[in-house]
This record gives structure tokens, C-alpha cells and sequence, in this order.
């Protein structure tokens, strides 16, 4: 890679969202400038049709830094997080999310992980946080089921089992992820995409960690989500979700008590136990996430496990009632 390359690419993939897009380049943008490095944003438009190519050039022709990509038709968010990290120009690449903010000093805290480690992958800490209120303001939310995932040391030469185990599946947030793109196999990423679907980028990771122990664990909180802003229905997590890990778990022979750890963490998200006891539906479901238990319950009459689920509150103070959201 010549040394007019950046040292680092923020890619981000994006479809109609123009004004998230914009709040998420400004929180960038304002962080290259000071930095004062070699980095890029390049933005590849999956077809928008609201007003994301007129947001982009108007930043475009300001930032030289910017550069922009339009595919002709929607090719699905996988096969456009495959093009953006491809098409990128920089040394290491940041799969950025069009809808998620850098936090403050994050662009710093990564160069300094890049210059002094360089390492194959980085997946750094994130908050989520709900949108802007009347009063301007958002939200960061700490408890959120992800936080038990966030760390508080550094990891260095983290190998694909420490990253799954200190992730879990909450890898999967792709604003999270920062490759060094020398160890990236795009005609790989084409071939096997229909297998993980909605999850390519955790595909990236393990083939870039399955051969060597280079990445890096980040304790520092680089990423802030926004809540409530997803694209994809539930069955799309309880199907889709934990067979696509687990495709991604025997290609790459990942420990089976990781596999356990990861499949326990995806459960607890999608499918907790009183999740499960009100809607027993399991057509949508991967039977990754059924464990004996679940099973055992099911022959159940409903009633019964409704009394029982009454009793149970009802003797810690709550009523003889069910929770108002199940």
C-alpha cells in the first residue's frame, strides 16, 4: 500500500437516511480535522431514494477527505458492507454505521492503538444512546444488556476465542469493527455471504483472527448507537442470528464452550425464558435457541404456567398478575 494511502478509512454504508448520516459525518469529520492525519470517509449509497446524495455532495465539495459511491440498485446491507470496506483507499478500514456517532477523543485513542500495536482487528468499547429530546439533548444508556460485554482493561493479541468470549455476540454491532485490510479476503466475503446473512461483518472478524492471535480489545467507549433505529424484524434474530454464528463457529473451529457462551448470550437477548413462556411459537426460531428446558415446559398447559407464573409474583409482592408487557 503506498504511503499516499490513508492510515485509516471510515466506511459507511448507507441507505436513506440522510439526516442521520449528516450527525454521523459531523461527529467524524470535526475529529479528522483536528487529528490533523491522513484519514478518509468513504460512503457507499445503497440506492437511496430520499436525499443522501444531496447531503453528500454538499459535505463533499467541502471536505476533500470525502469520497462517495452510489450502486445503481439496493445489492442488501452484506454485500454493501462487503463493497465499502473494499473500495476504501485507507491502511486500516472503520465499518462505521450511518446512524452512530464517534465519541469524543475516539479517533485519537484509535490511531494510538494502530501506531503503537498494529494490529489485524480492533474492536473497541460502544454506549447506545437514545435519540435527541425536545430539549437537544440525548440519553446514554449504561445498562444496557451489552455492557457486560464492554470491558474495562485493554486486550492485546487477542485471538479469535478471546474475542468471541469477551464480545460474546454483540460483536455483531458493525460500528465496532476496525480491520487492517491487508488480512481481508473480499472474494471469501462474496462466496459465503448468503450463509450469514445480517452478519458479514462477524465473518470478517473470525477470518481475520481464526490464523493468528493480532487483535486488540479496546476498554475505551470509541462507539455510541442510537436506539430504536433498526432495520431487521425479530425472527431475523431468533432465526437468522444464531445460525449464522454458528455457520461461522465450525468454519473456523471455534471452541465449543465459546459457542456455548455465545448461543447462551444470543438466548438471553431474543429469547429469554418469560419472553418464551408468552408466545411459544417456535417457527421463527433456530432450534440453536431451544434449550431442554424450554422443551420440558412446552408440553405444559398454558394455564398451568400462567398460575404458576401469577403464584410466583404473587408471593414476592408483585399481585396475582402478569407483567403488563408480556
Amino acid at each position: 500500500m503506498s504511503d499516499d494511502n490513508p492510515i485509516l478509512s471510515f466506511a459507511i454504508p448507507t441507505w436513506n437516511r440522510s439526516k442521520e448520516l449528516q450527525e454521523c459525518l459531523d461527529s467524524i469529520i470535526r475529529q479528522i480535522i483536528d487529528s490533523k492525519e491522513n484519514i478518509e470517509i468513504f460512503i457507499s449509497d445503497n440506492a437511496s431514494t430520499d436525499e443522501t446524495p444531496k447531503v453528500v455532495q454538499e459535505y463533499s465539495k467541502k471536505y476533500k477527505f470525502i469520497r462517495y459511491s452510489r450502486n445503481e440498485k439496493n445489492i442488501g446491507p452484506d454485500l454493501n458492507f462487503i463493497s465499502v470496506i473494499e473500495k476504501s483507499s485507507g491502511e486500516y478500514v472503520w465499518l462505521f454505521g450511518d446512524d452512530d456517532w464517534l465519541a469524543d477523543g475516539a479517533l485519537k485513542e484509535i490511531l494510538r492503538i494502530i501506531k503503537n500495536y498494529k494490529p489485524c482487528y480492533i474492536s473497541p468499547n460502544y454506549y447506545y444512546w437514545l435519540d435527541k429530546g425536545d430539549d437537544g439533548k440525548y440519553t446514554i444508556l449504561k445498562k444496557q444488556p451489552q455492557q457486560k460485554y464492554m470491558i474495562d482493561k485493554d486486550v492485546n493479541k487477542a485471538g479469535i476465542n478471546d474475542v468471541f468470549l469477551q464480545r460474546n455476540h454483540w460483536l455483531s454491532f458493525m460500528s465496532a469493527n476496525i480491520f487492517d485490510k491487508q488480512y481481508m479476503n473480499f472474494d471469501e466475503y462474496k462466496l459465503n455471504v448468503e450463509k450469514v446473512q445480517y452478519w458479514i461483518q462477524v465473518y470478517m472478524v473470525a477470518q481475520i483472527l481464526a490464523k493468528q492471535n493480532c487483535g486488540y480489545i479496546s476498554s475505551y467507549y470509541a462507539v455510541m448507537g442510537r436506539v430504536g433505529n433498526g432495520r431487521v424484524n425479530t425472527s431475523t434474530y431468533t432465526k437468522c442470528e444464531p445460525d449464522s454464528f454458528d455457520y461461522i463457529f465450525k468454519k473456523f473451529n471455534v471452541d465449543k464452550r465459546v459457542q456455548k457462551e455465545v448461543i447462551k448470550g444470543i438466548r438471553k437477548s431474543v429469547l429469554p425464558f418469560k419472553s418464551w413462556l408468552t408466545n411459544r411459537d417456535m417457527k421463527n426460531v433456530s432450534p440453536l435457541l431451544i434449550p431442554y428446558y424450554y422443551k420440558m415446559f412446552s408440553i405444559l398447559p398454558d394455564n398451568f404456567i400462567i398460575f404458576a407464573w401469577k403464584l410466583k409474583r404473587f408471593l414476592k409482592g408483585k399481585g396475582f398478575s402478569l407483567p403488563k408487557d408480556s
